[in-house]
C-alpha cells in the first residue's frame, strides 16, 4: 500500500507537471509518450493499491512477484519515459534510455502473466 500511495501521488504530480510545466517545452510526439508513462503508472498503481487488500492467505509467490514486477515495469517503463522528456526540456537529451522502455512493458507484461497464474491456482 505505501508503494501503491507513493506512486499514485507521484503520477498525481508528474501529470499536472506535464500538462502544465512541460507542454510548452516538448515536441507532440515526446509529450504524447510522457503522459503515455503517467497514464501506464495510473493503472499499475490502481492494481497495486488493489492487490495490497489481499490478505496473506491468499498471497502466493505469483503474486508477490507480479506485485514486484509491476513496481519494477512502472519505474523502468514510466521514468524511462520521464527521463526522456526531462532531459529533452532542460536542452540535452537522454534518448539512450530509450531501450529501458520497452524492457519495464516487458516486466509489466509478465506481472499480469503472473498475477493470471495466481488467479488460476486460487
Amino acid at each position: 500500500m505505501k508503494v501503491a500511495a507513493l506512486s499514485g501521488f507521484l503520477a498525481v504530480v508528474l501529470g499536472a507537471f506535464g500538462a502544465h510545466g512541460l507542454r510548452p517545452l516538448l515536441d507532440e510526439k515526446t509529450l504524447h509518450a510522457y503522459e503515455t508513462g503517467v497514464l501506464y503508472q495510473f493503472f499499475h498503481t490502481l492494481m497495486l493499491g488493489a492487490m495490497a487488500f489481499s490478505t496473506k492467505e491468499n498471497v502466493d509467490r505469483y503474486f508477490s512477484k507480479s506485485a514486484l514486477l509491476f513496481t519494477l515495469g512502472m519505474v523502468c517503463f514510466s521514468g524511462s519515459l520521464y527521463a526522456i522528456a526531462f532531459s529533452r526540456a532542460a536542452g540535452f537529451d537522454l534518448s539512450w534510455l530509450g531501450p529501458i522502455t520497452p524492457l519495464g512493458g516487458l516486466m509489466l507484461m509478465v506481472g499480469w502473466l503472473l498475477l493470471l497464474l495466481h488467479a488460476f491456482r486460487s
